[in-house]
């Protein structure tokens, strides 16, 4: 009885290892499996995601594209007064609705100042005057000075009105004005509280700023004529990226990683379709 018993013992060996090998097998296929399936889903995420950077990233570099086209019209086309450049501004603002302004700000000498304004009044058909701003949304005449830069074109002019005449020499971007001039370059400003906000809740704006010079002449001399400025709010544009090119599966959310105020951090959200309310 024994001896049956140990053959009997010694005879379930094989089949409780093959039983240990098949589940070893079985968590091993199901261990690569998941590994796949994660490697997967982590790819597709990435690859979603990638996506809807690229997009953004596109949309906005079409801003500076948008500036070369005004600037070399600009050099042919004073923007004060030309009917030509308002209706490409018109086109542009069709096409792209997120934009809040497009600005014309021409250097003006003192000497220059008296027809300038004049000019500037009769086509505009309002008192135009060059003034500076004192405080917080307020602005005067501007004293004599050796040169201005006031803003005398902004499209649309039902919306950004109240700032014509307004010399940009007194405004918080004067400073990344002189960089854009002395490098020939591109520049673009923070979030910043725009002079033509709606009011205290309204989102702050980013300027993209391109100086404009005339065609060289024979010497290979140009002139400095003024800066072409093209005002958006980030938070509008993004959320037209996104919700032209919805992915419901994605929370998304932009941070601009340049300001001190954590309440101003987050600049836009989109959480699996959903766009949170921010305010200023």
């Amino acid at each position: 009885m024994l001896r049956t018993q140990s053959r009997t013992s010694h005879s379930l060996i094989p089949v409780v290892l093959t039983g240990l090998i098949g589940i070893m097998g079985s968590w091993a296929i199901w261990q690569n499996v998941r590994t796949a399936e994660l490697s997967r889903i982590h790819s597709e995420f990435q690859a979603r995601a990638a996506s809807q950077v690229r997009l953004a990233r596109e949309h906005i570099l079409l801003y500076p594209e948008i500036l070369n086209g005004l600037q070399s019209l600009a050099v042919t086309e004073d923007p004060t007064d030309s009917p030509v450049f308002t209706a490409f501004c018109q086109d542009i603002l069709t096409r792209y609705p997120s934009i809040r302004a497009l600005e014309w700000i021409p250097f003006i000498t003192h000497e220059e100042r008296p027809a300038f304004e004049k000019r500037a009044s009769q086509h505009l058909g309002v008192n135009f005057e060059i003034r500076q701003r004192v405080a917080d949304q307020v602005i005067e005449t501007a004293p004599p000075s050796d040169h201005y830069l006031p803003i005398s074109f902004a499209f649309p002019r039902a919306i950004n009105e109240s700032i014509l005449g307004y010399d940009l020499r007194s405004g918080p971007i004067y400073p990344l004005l002189e960089l854009a001039r002395t490098n020939r370059s591109l520049y673009a400003s923070g979030q910043i509280k725009l002079f033509q906000a709606s009011g205290p809740d309204d989102l702050p704006g980013v300027i993209f700023i391109k100086p404009v010079f005339s065609t060289p002449n024979a010497a290979g001399e140009d002139r400095f004529l003024g800066y072409i400025e093209c005002i958006f709010h980030i938070h509008a544009t993004l959320s037209e990226v996104h919700r032209n090119n919805p992915d419901n599966a994605l929370r998304i959310h932009y941070e601009d990683l340049s300001t001190t105020d954590p309440s101003r951090r987050v600049i836009y959200a989109n959480l699996a379709g959903v766009e949170p309310t921010l305010t200023n």
